[in-house]
């Protein structure tokens, strides 16, 4: 498997190589990767934004921001949820205080 598609886009490449080379096509067309999230137990999920047929400086900016970011880490986020939904029923009296 190719390290530079997700693993499904791969496995659907062996069984559908004319559909998913119309879509890496177009992908590689009309979109720029920004970023991966890689650490999810089973997928890996690639971040695209549509590139624009004139990009302003303000959207090739954004991107290069966008690049330049540190991996999303899906603990960071389910963390964080978790914390606030903690907070929000500690604050309503559903659970006790830490």
């Amino acid at each position: 498997m190719s390290s530079s598609s997700p693993q499904v886009v791969d496995y659907l490449a062996t069984r559908h190589p004319e559909q998913i080379a119309r879509f890496r096509s177009l992908l590689a067309e009309h979109f720029d990767r920004i970023g991966r999230v890689d650490d999810y137990r089973w997928l890996v999920y690639d971040i695209y934004v549509r590139r624009a047929k004139s990009r302003s400086t303000a959207d090739r900016a954004i991107a290069a921001a966008l690049r330049s970011c540190p991996p999303l880490r899906r603990t960071d986020h389910d963390t964080t949820r978790a914390d606030a939904d903690r907070a929000e029923l500690e604050q309503n009296g559903k659970v006790s205080q830490r």
